[in-house]
């Protein structure tokens, strides 16, 4: 292990910048972009998100000089893993958006491969229709991501792709599964993905090949997010319902049943009498069943 890859807010010129930001008495904020808020964050004062490489002894590498880039905005679920560094250490996979294309409606976000040598950055999506997110390299030099058919639309379902770097060449995982996957990591210990996604309330954990396949259900119950293997054959997770706070519990990747392993919120709980929770179905309109809870 000798270099560190981080991420950096960049400003051109960014002190004087800074400083005439200050210094000025107007609070409006003045933009030609489309995306010019993200929750309580402006997107105004010019600065971009620069890639670094940093080595032991201090040499510092700007992966991303021209300062064009912006990263697929990241959700609360999973905050900063737009890029995934190769096995080899030699570049990584990053999605973001180009904003010096000249974008007819909106930014796209594409998948982009980076050498750590500071060399540029390559487009790997040029023709998808729809954004790129979430890269993950696989142990065979591929790539997974999560692609869109539609650009910057919240409901457009996402399909889990891998894509071959040298080629381009792309095939979804799978074509009929019912369900939208929110994340997704490579587990050492076998190879295969570890998948979350959402199914009547719940977040659930599935396995699924780099071949190919319907997504296989492996642990549910409750809401799981954020997997981490240990490449062992164990992963950990947060595990929280509407009746408790998040905490981190254990399980294998074969599945079973999940085990408990902080008590961060115990103490705060203790003495409380919570709310019974009842889940239930009635029938809606057009004899659809429709799920609720009643608290």
């Amino acid at each position: 292990f000798r270099r560190v890859l981080f991420r950096s807010v960049g400003l051109e010129d960014a002190a004087t910048h800074r400083n005439d930001l200050a210094a000025s008495k107007v609070t409006a904020r003045v933009t030609e972009e489309r995306t010019y808020r993200f929750w309580d964050t402006w997107l105004t004062d010019g600065r971009t998100l620069h890639l670094f490489v940093v080595t032991l002894d201090g040499e510092v590498t700007d992966l991303t000089p021209d300062g064009t880039f912006r990263p697929h905005l990241p959700t609360a679920a999973d905050p900063v893993e737009q890029f995934d560094i190769h096995p080899d250490g030699t570049r990584i996979a990053w999605a973001a958006a180009d904003l010096s294309k000249d974008w007819a409606i909106r930014p796209q976000t594409e998948l982009w491969e980076v050498p750590l040598d500071g060399t540029g950055a390559r487009c790997l999506t040029p023709d998808s229709p729809g954004d790129a997110m979430y890269p993950r390299w696989l142990a065979d030099g591929t790539i997974v991501f999560g692609a869109t058919r539609e650009i910057d639309y919240y409901a457009t379902p996402i399909f889990l792709t891998v894509l071959d770097p040298g080629t381009l060449d792309q095939r979804p995982l799978y074509e009929a599964w019912d369900l939208n996957p929110g994340s997704w990591v490579v587990d050492p210990s076998t190879g295969d993905l570890l998948v979350t996604a959402e199914d009547q309330t719940k977040v659930h954990l599935f396995r699924v090949s780099p071949s190919g396949g319907v997504p296989e259900k492996i642990v549910g119950g409750s809401t799981l997010t954020g997997p981490v293997p240990d490449g062992t054959g164990t992963v950990y997770l947060l595990d929280q319902s509407i009746s408790q706070p998040p905490e981190v519990v254990r399980v294998s990747v074969d599945g079973g049943t999940p085990e408990r392993v902080t008590h961060v919120n115990d103490a705060a709980l203790a003495g409380l009498e919570l709310g019974r929770v009842e889940e239930r179905w009635f029938t809606g309109a057009r004899g659809d069943e429709v799920q609720m809870y009643e608290i």
